[in-house]
C-alpha cells in the first residue's frame, strides 16, 4: 500500500513541477501582456517567444500585422503598463518588439501571379531641363520596350 501512495506523490511532484516549466511561465506571461491589444487585433495574433532580448509577436493575417505595426507605440505602452503591473520582469526579459507574419503551414502566397503592365510608354515629357529630359525619355523607352515584349508573349 504505501508503495502505491509513494507513486502517486511523485507523480503529483512531477505535474506540479510541469506547471513550474520556465517556457509555460512565459508563455502565460506572454498571454498577459497581450492583453494590451484591442479585440480586433487579438483575432489575429496566434503566439509570442523571446529570443535574445528580442520578443517576436506572430500574426496570422496582414491586416492584423498593419494594425499592430501602425499603433506601435500606443500598444507598447500598454504592454509597458501591464509588464510593470504584473511584475513579468523574474519571468519575462526583452528589450525589443519584432511583430512578424506566420502564415499556416498549408498556405502559400502565390508570387506567380501578376498583374500586366498597362503603361506603354506614351506620355509627353514636359521637362526643361536637358538631362531630366533625356532620364526620362530613356524611362520611356524602358516602357515601351517591356510593353512591347509582353505583347509577343
Amino acid at each position: 500500500m504505501y508503495y502505491f501512495k509513494s507513486d502517486f506523490k511523485k507523480a503529483d511532484e512531477q505535474s506540479v513541477n510541469i506547471f513550474n516549466h520556465p517556457k509555460l511561465k512565459e508563455a502565460e506571461s506572454i498571454r498577459k501582456i497581450t492583453e494590451a491589444f484591442d479585440d480586433r487585433l487579438k483575432k489575429f495574433f496566434v503566439y509570442g517567444t523571446v529570443k535574445g532580448d528580442t520578443l517576436f509577436l506572430f500574426f496570422n493575417h496582414q491586416i492584423g500585422l498593419l494594425e499592430f505595426n501602425g499603433k506601435k507605440d500606443k500598444y507598447l505602452e500598454k504592454m509597458r503598463a501591464i509588464y510593470k503591473k504584473e511584475r513579468l520582469k523574474d519571468v519575462l526579459f526583452f528589450r525589443k518588439v519584432n511583430a512578424q507574419l506566420k502564415l499556416e503551414s498549408g498556405k502559400k502566397i502565390d508570387n506567380t501571379k501578376r498583374e500586366p503592365d498597362v503603361a506603354e510608354g506614351d506620355f509627353e515629357i514636359k521637362c526643361k531641363n536637358p538631362q531630366l529630359k533625356k532620364m526620362f525619355e530613356n524611362i520611356r523607352s524602358i516602357i515601351k520596350e517591356s510593353h512591347l515584349e509582353e505583347k509577343d508573349d
